[in-house]
């Protein structure tokens, strides 16, 4: 039963990076290797739960408080992939009227 668990685990983990990769990279309009960084950033970020989980297991808020913090951290890495993408196309635009 632990390793059909994990497989399972594993299996939710990939589907939710793809969709939230996919949803990124459409609504941004990223390019592959920006659409590969956001999904790196969101297979670690997962990683990193499932640590923090384990480590706290018997520690409910400190886990909240490590997840909260980690999510944070995530977050802002992906929008440092999207504004740096906004920003590359803002200026294209800008030079183009030029």
């Amino acid at each position: 039963m632990g390793l059909c668990f994990a497989v399972q685990q594993w299996e939710d983990r990939r589907f939710s990076v793809e969709c939230i990769t996919a949803e990124v990279q459409d609504l941004y309009r990223l390019d592959a290797g920006q659409a590969r960084r956001i999904q790196e950033i969101n297979y670690d970020f997962y990683d990193r739960v499932s640590k923090a989980s384990l480590h706290y297991l018997l520690n409910e808020e400190a886990c909240e408080k490590e997840i909260e913090r980690l999510t944070l951290e995530k977050n802002e890495a992906v929008m440092s992939v999207v504004n740096h993408r906004m920003n590359h196309r803002t200026a294209g635009r800008t030079v183009g009227l030029q």
